[in-house]
């Protein structure tokens, strides 16, 4: 019986780490990715700033707010056509547009996502050294239900 517990323990034990391990390499996947001039929101020395994001699907209304090295990012997001989930991502960016880190803003969680739901989020995210902006990309779940 105790071999049991001490293999049920590692388990329990070994499980989330793998679980914390693939989130931290998904969160790299963006790193390093040069993103195009119009899809940069730059800071531009400005301290606050407003707009809606549109890319490949993804409709993000925002507002962003410096404080030292904090970013205080407000918005709601939308995507065109039906998915289960819906992931929105911050991507922060070097002057020349490289993404150096990539952070979540929004998760919709798994089939909760309708047109309807509040997809509204304010996050405050540490702004990276060498940051010059951020842009937005995400990951979706397409709905394949007939619902």
């Amino acid at each position: 019986m105790k071999r049991n517990s001490i293999a049920l323990t590692k388990e329990l034990v070994i499980l989330p780490l793998l679980i914390l391990a693939t989130f931290g390499l998904i969160g790299c996947t963006q790193v390093g990715r040069l993103v195009p001039a119009d899809d940069r929101i730059l800071f531009n020395d400005r301290e606050t700033g407003q707009g809606t994001f549109n890319s490949d699907g993804l409709a993000v209304d925002y507002t962003y707010k410096l404080q030292g090295r904090d970013l205080n990012l407000e918005g709601n997001a939308w995507y065109r056509g039906g998915v289960d989930s819906l992931n929105v991502y911050v991507l922060f960016l070097d002057p020349a547009g490289t993404v150096l880190q990539q952070r979540i803003a929004y998760y919709s969680g798994y089939r909760v996502f309708r047109h309807w739901t509040d997809s509204s989020f304010q996050e405050s995210l540490a702004v990276p050294p060498g940051a010059a902006g951020f842009t937005f990309s995400y990951s979706a779940q397409p709905s394949h239900s007939k619902r």
